[in-house]
């Protein structure tokens, strides 16, 4: 506890919280557009090859290393993306993630767990699994009405 002399003299400082993202500006989200894409090789215990771009944040002007979700992805150079703040933890000096579904950056295709992370469409097998499961007496009463 501080003594009474001492609140005196010196005021009590807040602590400022630390910016997660600083190249944001406090926003959420962030547009950009691809320099480069790249493979990046994670910290020690975990080793693979994750996708990574090298983005220029549009209003900014900065260049931000950009996490890929996702197994495979569109992206080529010159291409527009949204961007968000999450960041990796296997790989340093990346804090930012490509948002898949906006702009350039398309959905990936052919998932069915997990579909809304990925930006994909419902497929229609998993259409007509839940159909049977919903109603299992469904394809029943389909064959009979024809």
């Amino acid at each position: 506890m501080a003594s009474l002399n001492y609140v005196v003299k010196n005021k009590r400082v807040k602590k400022s919280k630390r910016v997660k993202v600083p190249f944001f500006n406090g926003s959420p989200f962030k547009k950009g557009i691809c320099v480069k894409i790249l493979k990046f090789s994670p910290k020690k215990p975990n080793s693979a090859k994750r996708s990574v771009a090298k983005v220029r944040i549009l209003s900014t002007n900065k260049l931000v290393y950009v996490s890929i979700p996702g197994q495979n992805h569109n992206l080529q150079e010159h291409a527009t993306v949204l961007l968000r703040g999450a960041g990796v933890r296997d790989l340093p000096y990346v804090s930012v993630k490509a948002v898949p579904g906006c702009y350039d950056f398309s959905g990936e295709a052919n998932r069915v767990r997990s579909r809304s992370k990925y930006a994909t469409s419902i497929p229609s097998l998993l259409i007509l699994f839940l159909r049977f499961y919903e109603f299992p007496n469904f394809f029943y009463f389909f064959r009979c009405c024809r």
